[in-house]
């Protein structure tokens, strides 16, 4: 079975390989150079734009983890996708799964963009965030099953990949709380003033700002590593949040397993 998850950045895509890795007991592994398919290969869309492989040890199962390089960029990958699966339905991406911060918006708002794409290509599913969709499709009078999952997070406010981390220390212990609530304070005073007009103007900068102002409490040794290396330095597999909006892709790539 061959299965992709899009998500927006290499942050996410990281970060979801990570989680994946650890819940399995390292089963899914990460395939350097790897193609999801001899037949065909995940495209580049965007220069900023890339994917991961990964494929579990005890089967031949394999997983595309694929940064579209951003919000604006899914529809394109969809599309992608939908000529894969036209063209090659014996070796079809089967489990499409795709992880979008809600950032300002509310889940709904999103989730109208992607079921109209749906409807305008044929693909008839109604879609719930968080829940397994399942839709069949013809090619050639033969009949092929596919499962989309949407995940838009965080479930229960806006925000973005940011704000399920800093949830994640906020509700593990009172110590972290407090340094997640006075980074967003800091935060908040200086964009607030007159005195850096030109800094922190907008709400995903400012909570990257957030972000970063705790990983560098928390672990400033790691502050200045590359994005990926911070993401790696911390155990988010082991976290309540972060478990909860994650849950799906453990039941898909994990459970099903067992």
């Amino acid at each position: 079975m061959k299965s992709v998850i899009l998500c927006e950045g290499r942050d996410d895509m990281w970060l979801l390989g990570y989680l994946l890795h650890k819940w399995s007991s390292e089963k899914w592994k990460y395939v350097k150079g790897g193609k999801i398919s001899t037949l065909y290969d995940i495209p580049t869309l965007y220069e900023n734009s890339g994917h991961t492989i990964r494929k579990r040890d005890d089967t031949d199962d394999k997983l595309a983890i694929w940064s579209v390089g951003g919000k604006d960029n899914f529809l394109s990958a969809l599309n992608e996708i939908n000529i894969i699966n036209t063209n090659q339905p014996e070796e079809r991406l089967e489990n499409i799964i795709f992880v979008i911060d809600r950032d300002q918006n509310e889940i709904v708002e999103t989730m109208k963009v992607f079921q109209e794409w749906f409807k305008q290509n044929n693909w008839h599913v109604e879609l719930k965030n968080n829940e397994k969709c399942e839709l069949s499709y013809m090619v050639e009078d033969e009949k092929y099953n596919l499962c989309i999952c949407p995940i838009i997070f965080p479930f229960s406010e806006c925000g973005a990949l940011e704000t399920v981390l800093m949830d994640s220390f906020s509700n593990s212990c009172p110590e972290l709380n407090y340094i997640v609530c006075q980074a967003k304070k800091y935060i908040s005073e200086l964009s607030e003033s007159d005195k850096v007009p030109s800094y922190l103007n907008e709400s995903r900068g400012r909570l990257k700002a957030e972000f970063s102002s705790v990983i560098s409490v928390v672990n400033p040794t790691r502050s200045f590593d590359a994005s990926k290396e911070i993401l790696m330095s911390h155990k988010w597999e082991e976290y309540e949040v972060v478990k909860t909006h994650f849950e799906l892709l453990n039941q898909i790539f994990i459970r099903n397993y067992s």
